[in-house]
């Protein structure tokens, strides 16, 4: 992956699609970044928002980087208004910093119509909570079942109990009770 994109703009998009200032998260554990470079087109995508522009691609690709990492790297990058990313096996060069490719900080994919829409990481971390939810759900149903069951038992014994009454005391006809 290797391509040279305006840097005002890159900063502006990517500030666009970077998550509220509010979001905590440190450079290893933040949510990621979905870098794609493709027919002379940037895509940044997060997990809400995603936007498109220009950009000279030489190298297809896709990239994942966190984001909090990624705006750091990019904050330090003074006086051009020109950026160089390339990506490869060896790691990130962006403009005259290089990075190994770490999994935990970055995944590349060379074919972007082979790459997925988000993060491995992501994907297997919400299904998990997602999992958990349903699980969660699960038990709260059953509880409720189990509460509903003891709402009909107690209403049949009242039911039971109310028809006993009744037998052991007839309710007078309406014309004794004034006595007509």
């Amino acid at each position: 992956m290797f391509f040279i994109v305006d840097k005002p703009r890159f900063e502006k998009i990517l500030r666009i699609v970077r998550p509220a200032p509010g979001v905590r998260a440190s450079d290893h554990t933040g949510p990621f970044l979905r870098i794609e470079a493709s027919d002379n087109r940037l895509s940044l995508s997060s997990r809400s928002v995603s936007a498109e522009f220009e950009a000279t691609v030489f190298e297809p690709g896709v990239l994942f980087l966190r984001e909090r990492l990624f705006a750091r790297l990019l904050r330090g990058v003074k006086g051009e208004n020109q950026l160089s990313i390339q990506v490869n096996a060896e790691g990130l060069l962006f403009s005259d910093v290089r990075m190994p490719l770490e999994p935990n900080l970055m995944l590349l994919y060379i074919n972007p119509l082979k790459a997925p829409v988000r993060h491995p990481e992501e994907v297997h971390a919400e299904r998990k909570s997602l999992r958990e939810e349903v699980e969660q759900a699960r038990v709260r149903l059953s509880e409720a079942e189990q509460t509903c069951e003891q709402a009909n038992t107690d209403r049949l014994s009242a039911e039971k109990r109310l028809q006993t009454f009744d037998d052991q005391h007839p309710e007078p006809p309406p014309d004794a009770l004034f006595g007509s």
